[in-house]
């Protein structure tokens, strides 16, 4: 992950979850192409030059929301196999089955979203993290390999 505070490497569970990371992915690349609320499709990498927007200082930021929407919603991929710890990668969702384009970045341990979200990886770079829920930043793009 490539922000304006420095790069953010993940690895994602793609094991336990799969429909999470696809849609990730999918996402990340443009590939297969995505369709916004009002039903225009895209084959462009949804997540690049989005800013991050809410955020609780020094614990969490969420990104990943765009004015246009991605109009679909994902499976929910809750399971307790991972939990919500510092670096964590966790798909944000108003309520259970609405996770969709948003994700959230864990700067520390948050035992209250314990069985919330669905945490589909672990990063890197938890000063860049940090520094994510200090000040403005945008997510650039996401590189899969």
């Amino acid at each position: 992950m490539v922000t304006t505070v420095g790069n953010i490497p993940c690895e994602l569970y793609a094991d336990t979850h799969p429909l999470t990371v696809l849609n990730f992915v999918a996402l990340a690349t443009g590939s297969p192409s995505w369709r916004d609320a009002s039903g225009t499709v895209h084959s462009t990498p949804y997540y690049k030059d989005i800013p991050f927007g809410s955020k609780k200082r020094g614990a969490f930021v969420v990104s990943g929301d765009r004015p246009e929407g991605t109009g679909f919603y994902v499976v929910d991929e809750r399971c307790t196999v991972h939990g919500p710890v510092t670096g964590a990668i966790a798909m944000s969702q108003l309520h259970p089955g609405t996770a969709s384009s948003n994700f959230i970045l864990l700067a520390r341990d948050i035992t209250e979203f314990n069985g919330m979200y669905a945490v589909f990886g672990q990063c890197e770079n938890i000063e860049a993290i940090e520094q994510l829920t200090k000040q403005k930043a945008v997510l650039e793009r996401v590189i899969v390999e």
